[in-house]
């Protein structure tokens, strides 16, 4: 019997695509982290777990954008800040309560605060940044600093 890495095709044993194993490898290390999460109790006894949203940076001519998904979390308790090059966004999602009766076999949701803190592609102008909110997703857009114009330098010759 050949190993599991490799696969048939046809006749020959050919060795299995590297990228194949990483689906799988994740979805093991998620069982096994939700598994050690039970055993301990970590949700009901442990320290309230931080969580990091997904966040898209982009850039235009003009702008620099962040996407970030947030459902479930109320526009007021999330909180945003910029520096020249840096993007901070911090909040709570509050935990839904387990109704009486009901049981919980497993829980892939998360809750409590997260923050994100990431630089940014360009240097923006903190005065003008406009977030919005819309079916949890937020929306970041801020306007990149004027940028100081390159001088050129002759150089003499002695």
């Amino acid at each position: 019997m050949a190993p599991e890495f490799l696969r048939r095709r046809g006749r020959e044993l050919m060795p299995r695509p590297i990228g194949s194993f990483f689906p799988s490898l994740r979805e093991q290390m998620d069982r096994m982290s939700r598994m050690i999460d039970e055993f301990f109790g970590m949700e009901e006894f442990g320290p309230p777990v931080m969580w990091a949203p997904p966040i898209d940076i982009s850039e235009t001519d003009h702008q620099v954008i962040a996407t970030v998904d947030l459902p479930g979390v109320k526009p007021e308790d999330i909180d945003v800040s910029v520096s020249e090059d840096t993007l901070t966004i911090r909040g709570e999602k509050q935990e839904e309560r387990e109704e009486e009766g009901r049981y919980t076999h497993f829980r892939e949701r998360r809750y409590g605060s997260f923050s994100r803190t990431v630089e940014l592609p360009a240097s923006v102008d903190s005065e003008r940044v406009n977030a919005t909110y819309r079916n949890g997703v937020l929306r970041i857009e801020m306007q990149k600093s004027a940028e100081r114009a390159r001088k050129k330098i002759p150089i003499k010759s002695e």
